[in-house]
C-alpha cells in the first residue's frame, strides 16, 4: 500500500489527516469563550444578577476578552463549523456525488441531536429551578412558543 501525499490528502478532504488545524484551534478558542461567558450567571438570582463585578472574575486580566465578548463566540463558532462542513464536502457536491439535500440532511444531523439533548435538560433544569424557586433562571421566556422557536433553530426570531 502507497503513503497519500500531502497534496493528494489535500485534494481528498475526506481522508482522516485532511484537517484545517488552524480554524479547529479558533472553534475551540470560541467554544472557550462561549463557557468562560456563562460564568456569569453563577451571580443570578432569577433572572437578574446580583452584586456581578466582571473585572473582579477569575483571571480577568487575562480573560477578560472572553468575559466582555464571549457571546459573540457562539456566532462564531457556528460560522466555522459550516466553513469546515462544507470544506469537508465541497469536492463531492463540485462533482455532483453530494446533492444539496444530501448535504443539508448531513448538516442537519450533526447538529440537531446534540441542540436535542441540550434543550430537553435545559428544559428539564428550567423547570425544576422553577418549581423550587417560583422563578425562572436567567432566562424567563419559558413558553410553548419559545419552545417551538428553539425546535426549529429559531430562538432568536422571537
Amino acid at each position: 500500500m502507497r503513503s497519500v501525499s500531502t497534496v493528494e490528502r489535500n485534494a481528498d478532504r475526506s481522508l482522516p489527516g485532511a484537517k484545517l488545524t488552524g480554524l479547529e484551534l479558533l472553534r475551540f478558542a470560541s467554544a472557550l469563550a462561549v463557557l468562560i461567558w456563562h460564568y456569569q450567571h453563577f451571580w443570578y438570582v432569577a433572572d437578574m444578577p446580583v452584586d456581578f463585578i466582571r473585572e473582579k472574575q477569575p483571571l480577568y486580566g487575562l480573560l477578560w476578552p472572553l468575559y466582555n465578548y464571549g457571546v459573540y463566540g457562539v456566532q462564531v463558532f457556528w460560522i466555522i463549523s459550516g466553513y469546515i462542513f462544507f470544506w469537508k464536502y465541497a469536492a463531492g457536491i463540485a462533482d455532483g456525488r453530494v446533492s444539496g439535500w444530501k448535504f443539508l440532511v448531513l448538516r442537519f444531523s450533526r447538529l440537531y441531536p446534540l441542540h436535542l439533548v441540550t434543550l430537553v435538560a435545559v428544559v428539564v433544569l428550567q423547570w425544576k429551578f422553577q418549581a423550587l424557586s417560583g422563578q425562572p433562571f436567567v432566562y424567563p421566556n419559558n413558553d410553548g412558543f419559545h419552545l417551538m422557536l428553539q425546535l426549529g433553530l429559531a430562538s432568536n426570531w422571537g
